[in-house]
């Protein structure tokens, strides 16, 4: 299980280049991102979010963009 904090929030925030606006260090955040995105993809990580409105965590495909396996938040 891979939880990226601030730097994935949700799993709308996939693309690598998607940062939040109040991001001191943008770029240092999209190197990280494509570091532990293509590791974790490689090796069928889960992925868990604090601020997803749909998912607690969810699993992608090897190219990140289909969703395999899913964990839905309760409401």
């Amino acid at each position: 299980m891979i939880h990226m904090a601030d730097i994935m929030p949700t799993h709308a925030h996939a693309n690598v280049l998607w940062v939040l606006a109040y991001d001191d260090y943008p770029m240092t955040s999209i190197e990280a991102k494509e570091k532990w995105m293509k590791s974790g993809l490689e090796n069928g990580s889960w992925y868990s979010f604090y601020h997803d409105a749909q998912y607690c965590a969810i699993k992608w495909d090897v190219t990140g963009k289909e969703i395999i396996a899913e964990l839905k938040r309760k409401r």
